[in-house]
């Protein structure tokens, strides 16, 4: 009941059907900083044009990186609704390979002191971390991949949940 009032007062920018990406000019990118390339090639990168920080997460080379990445694609082009608890995705570069993603500024959960966090702030957390994943859910996927990396706490000590990778689609929906 609380998660569902909270998500009530959350900002959202309502979609109608499935989402449709822009294809955006990778050129129009200067890379800043790799910061992952397990399965896929994640660059934090400068957009020209706009002067924003983006996250450009690139397809990896391998059959499995690929399932996973065609997987979050899909997971975000059927979100109808953006909270604020999760990044938006503004485009694809390459067609099918790369997605952009809103930069969220902040550090992972696992390397914040939660010490210095109230007991309402912690609550907030958890509840920020329950209605990304319940928007996921109400989208007929499952979120797999819940852990202290994938929740980036930021300077609001708001928390947004990453990596949609090993989401799926729940089959009886």
């Amino acid at each position: 009941y609380i998660a569902s009032q909270i998500r009530r007062n959350q900002k959202t920018q309502e979609f109608s059907g499935k989402t449709e990406f822009k294809l955006i000019d990778e050129h129009d990118f200067i890379t800043l900083k790799t910061l992952a390339t397990n399965s896929h090639i994640i660059n934090r990168c400068y957009n020209l044009k706009t002067g924003e920080i983006v996250i450009i997460k690139f397809n990896g080379n391998d059959g499995k990186s690929f399932e996973l990445f065609h997987r979050e694609k899909q997971l975000y082009e059927s979100l109808k609704i953006h909270h604020s608890y999760r990044p938006k995705c503004l485009g694809s570069v390459r067609k099918d390979d790369g997605l952009v993603l809103e930069f969220i500024e902040g550090e992972e959960l696992e390397k914040s002191d939660m010490r210095t966090f109230s007991i309402a702030e912690k609550i907030s957390i958890i509840f920020n971390v329950m209605i990304s994943i319940e928007d996921v859910h109400l989208n007929f996927f499952l979120y797999r991949d819940l852990k202290p990396t994938n929740i980036i706490i930021d300077s609001n000590k708001k928390a947004v949940l990453i990596d949609f990778d090993y989401s799926r689609i729940e089959e009886n929906n």
